[in-house]
């Protein structure tokens, strides 16, 4: 997992108040343009629309929301301690993959790529010049790989 989880991850095992309010100033308006900017090189930042995180933030600050969204933060933890699972399924059944990842992303380290690569040695990865949010500055090539891979898979169009 990338850096920007490292408090959560100590909040999971140990969580205490005065944690919580740390990572409470995760889900602020700083917060929020920083999971579309955050990492990203300079040439990059003008494919991003301003107004997508202004509209994440204005959801996110109605009443209630923004523990809501702590409290989904928190159970990520569970998601954790499942990928042994998730390991053996891909193992087992090695249904067709295709990964794409942003080179900048800043929530999933991109060395966890190998992780997919070695679970499933016939998926088409792809790691791009881009964020977490790859479809805000890389729709076109997004939408290029998936319909490429479903036609590979047997699907239509």
């Amino acid at each position: 997992m990338g850096p920007e989880w490292g408090e959560y991850i100590e909040y999971w095992y140990n969580p205490t108040a005065e944690k919580k309010k740390k990572l409470i100033k995760f889900l602020s308006a700083e917060g929020i343009k920083n999971q579309y900017f955050g990492g990203l090189p300079e040439e990059i930042l003008p494919r991003v629309s301003p107004e997508l995180w202004m509209l994440d933030w204005e959801l996110l600050r109605r009443p209630g929301n923004i523990e809501k969204q702590f409290e989904l933060n928190c159970d990520f933890k569970t998601h954790l301690e499942m990928f042994p699972v998730y390991q053996e399924y891909f193992r087992r059944h090695q249904p067709p993959g295709l990964v794409m990842w942003g080179k900048y992303e800043i929530f999933f380290s991109v060395s966890e790529v190998a992780c997919y690569k070695r679970e499933l040695p016939e998926a088409q990865i792809h790691i791009l010049d881009g964020g977490h949010d790859l479809l805000d500055t890389h729709f076109d090539e997004v939408l290029t790989l998936m319909r490429n891979f479903v036609k590979e898979q047997g699907g239509s169009r």
